[in-house]
């Protein structure tokens, strides 16, 4: 009974905590900018545990906007070949 009160209790301080401090800009749900035609979007996360680790560092600063993703082009002759910038493309809406 008393250990469920106290993760019913960390629970509700998490909560609390996302409220009080907002969603960081990495957990963005919706990207900030567009890709350009030809390019997907994808989470920064989802490119890193897709790519090579030693290319971790490198995607996760690609991303300054901190929106959590970016805009990535495979080759259509090497599928495991790829190129990747910020969505930082103004979409129609945006001001």
């Amino acid at each position: 009974m008393r250990a469920k009160f106290r993760s019913h209790l960390l629970a509700l301080g998490a909560a609390l905590g996302w409220v009080v401090l907002g969603t960081p800009p990495s957990m963005a749900a919706q990207p900030e900018g567009g890709c350009a035609p030809g390019w997907e979007t994808w989470r920064v996360q989802k490119l890193v545990n897709f790519a090579q680790p030693q290319f971790e560092d490198t995607i996760r600063s690609t991303d300054r906007n901190d929106d959590g993703f970016l805009c990535v082009k495979f080759d259509k002759r090497e599928p495991n070949v790829f190129t990747f910038v910020d969505n930082n493309l103004q979409v129609e809406g945006d001001s």
